[in-house]
């Protein structure tokens, strides 16, 4: 879904602009989410697994609430199939294109790193013993991290989109 709204909204000198600043709006959304966490881990009642259950149930309503309001939004772009243009085609037409190719490479780094830090989570949940309340703490710290690198990514993203 990126791209086609990319596309729409912006021109490629601006399109850095954009993708550092959704992805900051994801962190302070996930900021706000790992501080609810926190608080309501920290409540003695609810420390442990009914505590974590009701995280997931809010999770579930704020994730429908979401969905229902990305299917609102109007798009011009249509998908569709062609013969022979399968994701492995498309992937490797994708690492050809030199734009699109750097998009790729910075999307896998994100996703990796939010993987090596999800991971630390249960190392600290279960080698270190911290409560989770604690735990949530740490993420809290990590999450503010990855909003303060993307704000000294700005001028690099700006200068990479209109390449």
């Amino acid at each position: 879904m990126d791209p086609p709204v990319q596309q729409m909204l912006t021109t490629p000198s601006t399109t850095g602009e954009l993708i550092i600043r959704a992805s900051n709006r994801g962190q302070w959304t996930r900021l706000l989410s790992h501080v609810i966490s926190f608080f309501l881990l920290s409540v003695k009642q609810l420390a442990e697994l009914t505590g974590l259950l009701i995280l997931q149930m809010l999770g579930i309503i704020a994730n429908t609430f979401a969905a229902i309001h990305v299917k609102r939004i109007p798009c011009r772009e249509v998908v569709e199939y062609r013969q022979g243009r399968n994701l492995f085609v498309i992937f490797v037409e994708s690492l050809k294109n030199r734009e699109r190719a750097l998009t790729l490479f910075v999307r896998w780094l994100t996703l990796g790193l939010s993987i090596i830090f999800a991971f630390i989570v249960p190392l600290l949940r279960r080698t270190l013993n911290l409560p989770s309340n604690l735990v949530f703490l740490y993420t809290i710290i990590g999450t503010l991290a990855t909003i303060l690198a993307g704000h000294s990514l700005k001028p690099f993203a700006d200068r990479i989109g209109s390449k």
